[in-house]
């Protein structure tokens, strides 16, 4: 048996290398030098275009990887984007719904303020029982009285002359709770801590004074059931030389707002009668004594000739507007910033009542303002501000005097109070 030695595999291809050498070495020789030239050249070329190939093929590994992560960039970008998207489509969607909700809530309760105030002019007699009773539980239980009417109406100095009684209790300036947006909790929850702090100093009634107040009559109803009302009246003619000499607008708004006013104290009068009385500016102006026992009647507190002589001189004890103590009681030089107004304010609100009311007769007169003078004229005669027989461009002084007044004209105050006492010296004994 014939044996094949073992040969290893490289020595085998080396040697194969050297036949083929060996063998294709002569076909070598003949070949032309020219065409070994060709191969070469082609050779070169075919090992340039590798290596170009091979660049190409680099950079377009290069550009894929790039185009790879832009792509991701990309992505990522989008998704956020579209997160935000997202985001900002709830919120919006939230804002549309809490806008349609408080519309909503606005107009229900514009519908039912008007619906409410048709219903009292329709039926005058009906009273907010469902309302109280529904109510009741959080509402004070003590005694409340509002002083409101037609801007630039004496309410301030009435709120100042009434303040003087030893029984009442309130802030010597306007709380605008009604007229500022406060909820009906803080409402309630004010008029409380008012309560406790008169219980406190030993009144027995809470007096505020804001004049917008008599447009919002009906939600000072609603919250506050144990309450009275005095309302301010001037005459009308006044109360707009007065607004626009306070920078409160043209003499056109100051016209609307006393109408306005006027319209509102008649719905309020004819729905709450027993709780609400009308105070003339001019009554307190020609005999405060009968206004005062009036008013202290209405809000059933008791007096004698002592409080009526204290509340009478109520300038002889000067006080500040609420907490602006800063200001001075003293006349101002001029009337043109918001400190010098308050300054004339914390004046007149010291100062004796005066007598004379037709400014308007000056700063408000019928030849410059002939229509606004005929929209207001049927209002003045309805209240007795003017003689309707008579022209509204006569400046006599009957036409600023009511009805009522001409018999108290012929007493001078201390008369009448003394005539008054000598009746009754103390009506809460004569009522018992």
């Amino acid at each position: 048996m014939n044996t094949v030695p073992h040969v290893r595999l490289p020595a085998m291809i080396k040697r194969l290398k050297q036949a083929v050498t060996f063998v294709l070495r002569p076909l070598k020789l003949l070949a032309p030098r020219a065409t070994r030239g060709v191969f070469r050249k082609k050779i070169g070329v075919i090992d340039t275009l590798v290596r170009e190939n091979r660049s190409v093929k680099r950079e377009i590994a290069s550009l894929e990887a790039e185009r790879s992560r832009l792509l991701a960039l990309l992505k990522e970008r989008q998704e956020t984007h579209e997160q935000t998207i997202a985001t900002l489509r709830r919120e919006n969607d939230k804002e549309k719904e809490a806008f349609r909700e408080g519309v909503q809530a606005d107009f229900r309760k514009e519908q039912k303020g008007y619906f409410t105030k048709k219903l009292y002019e329709e039926f005058p007699s009906i009273h907010w029982n469902w309302s109280l009773s529904r109510r009741r539980a959080v509402c004070p239980d003590g005694k409340f009285a509002f002083i409101m009417g037609p801007p630039n109406s004496g309410t301030t100095i009435f709120f100042r002359i009434l303040l003087e009684h030893p029984e009442i209790w309130g802030l010597f300036r306007e709380s605008n709770l009604f007229t500022m947006g406060h909820t009906d909790r803080e409402i309630i929850s004010t008029f409380k801590s008012w309560q406790k702090s008169a219980e406190q100093e030993g009144k027995s009634i809470v007096l505020e004074k804001t004049p917008t107040n008599i447009e919002r009559w009906p939600r000072i109803h609603s919250l506050i059931p144990n309450h009275k009302i005095l309302c301010m009246m001037r005459d009308g003619r006044d109360c707009v030389a007065s607004g626009v000499a306070s920078h409160h607008g043209s003499h056109e708004d100051a016209v609307n707002r006393w109408i306005d006013s006027v319209v509102e104290y008649e719905t309020m009068q004819a729905a709450f009668k027993d709780d609400v009385i009308l105070v003339h500016l001019r009554d307190l102006q020609q005999d405060p004594s009968l206004v005062l026992i009036r008013s202290l009647d209405f809000l059933g507190l008791s007096y004698d000739f002592h409080v009526l002589q204290k509340m009478l001189h109520y300038h002889e004890r000067p006080r500040h507007l609420g907490d602006q103590r800063d200001i001075p009681m003293t006349l101002p030089q001029t009337r043109d910033t918001r400190r010098d107004r308050l300054q004339m304010r914390c004046y007149q609100v010291n100062q004796p009542v005066q007598k004379d009311t037709s400014r308007w007769k000056t700063e408000f007169p019928y030849d410059r303002h002939p229509e606004l003078h005929e929209r207001l004229a049927p209002w003045l005669a309805k209240y007795g501000y003017l003689d309707t027989r008579r022209d509204t461009r006569e400046d006599s002084a009957e036409n600023t005097v009511g009805p009522n007044m001409s018999a108290m004209m012929e007493r001078t105050p201390e008369k009448t109070l003394e005539k008054t006492l000598e009746i009754d010296v103390n009506p809460v004994e004569s009522a018992a």
